[in-house]
């Protein structure tokens, strides 16, 4: 396919069209910007708008949202069946595919990214591996770590990076360099964090931002 075809070509990612695609934006944005993970509850009350609603109103709502985003099958679990948030013990955060598909289909989110919340939240489900298995873990962004030094280093990379000015100028070339790949025919529904990730690592603008400021 042509670099023009590419550019021309409409972005479409499966979990954002048809009848269930308002809920998934919906939770995929309420994810994104909250600080730490959400149970379904937390995140069914944060979908309601409450200007001007009475509170035994917005529990109401609260329940119906509930009903359908909890229930087998619903939206939650679609989610994290494709990979785009994670259930930890039934707390629930975006996974990096999650937020790179939810900064595509809304852009205006970048302005407010926080990579610094993102890598706490990766590296306390990182700990919380360790905890369970010490011997080997698979680490955040499908990086699988063996014995306690190399364990020691990556979590040191990750506060780094979470502190680290070049932040929001990376995620904006992983975010356009994923819109790409998804203009050449990748579908996101498809493709594990993983994979996707690794597709990204092969990426010219990518290596370049990541050899810059990594």
């Amino acid at each position: 396919m042509s670099r023009k075809t590419r550019k021309n070509r409409e972005v479409r990612i499966g979990i954002f069209m048809g009848k269930s695609a308002r809920y998934n934006q919906a939770i995929l944005a309420t994810l994104h910007k909250a600080d730490g993970g959400l149970t379904n509850w937390e995140i069914a009350k944060r979908l309601v708008p409450k200007k001007g609603l009475s509170e035994d109103t917005i529990i109401l709502r609260t329940q119906k949202i509930y009903s359908v985003i909890q229930r087998k099958g619903g939206r939650l679990d679609e989610l994290e069946e494709y990979g785009y948030i994670r259930n930890e013990n039934g707390v629930y955060n975006i996974s990096e595919k999650g937020t790179l598909a939810i900064m595509i289909k809304q852009p205006e989110l970048l302005k407010d990214y926080n990579f610094r919340r993102e890598v706490s939240g990766a590296v306390i489900l990182f700990k919380e591996r360790l905890r369970k298995d010490p011997s080997t873990v698979e680490a955040p962004f499908g990086i699988t770590i063996n014995g306690n030094k190399m364990r020691n280093s990556y979590i040191g990379f990750l506060n780094k990076m979470a502190v680290h000015k070049s932040n929001l100028e990376v995620i904006k070339v992983m975010v356009k360099e994923t819109e790409d790949l998804l203009k050449q025919g990748i579908d996101l529904d498809l493709v594990n964090v993983d994979t996707l990730l690794a597709l990204l690592s092969t990426r010219r603008l990518v290596r370049k931002i990541l050899k810059k400021y990594v």
